[in-house]
């Protein structure tokens, strides 16, 4: 009979979570730092790995052409503030996609 294979032990997962963590953490930070080098006005701060930042709605339309995002609020003026997110799934190639429609739209 063949053996028995037992399921990967939290013990022995716990690195794997650690190093996605530490990679979803770095994305989301230099997303962070991105929008502020393309000078995104903040909606609101935010620590964590989504970005809420203003934009007029022509800048809005034009981005989203060029990458995914979600509306989170249309402020009435014009502008809308939308949320932008990275996950451990985010690449470094994801982010130079963004930074690059940033260039193109702001």
């Amino acid at each position: 009979a063949p053996a028995a294979t037992s399921p990967l032990s939290l013990h022995d997962a716990l690195p794997i979570y650690d190093e996605l963590g530490r990679h979803a953490i770095a994305m989301a930070d230099e997303l962070r730092r991105i929008l502020r080098e393309a000078g995104c006005a903040f909606f609101r701060e935010s620590p964590t790995n989504q970005q809420f930042v203003v934009l007029d709605n022509a800048q809005v339309e034009a981005l989203s052409e060029r990458v995914r995002f979600s509306t989170w609020e249309k402020l009435g003026d014009g502008r809308t503030v939308i949320r932008l997110v990275t996950s451990w799934s985010t690449t470094p190639d994801d982010l130079a996609t963004l930074k690059a429609a940033l260039h193109e739209v702001l």
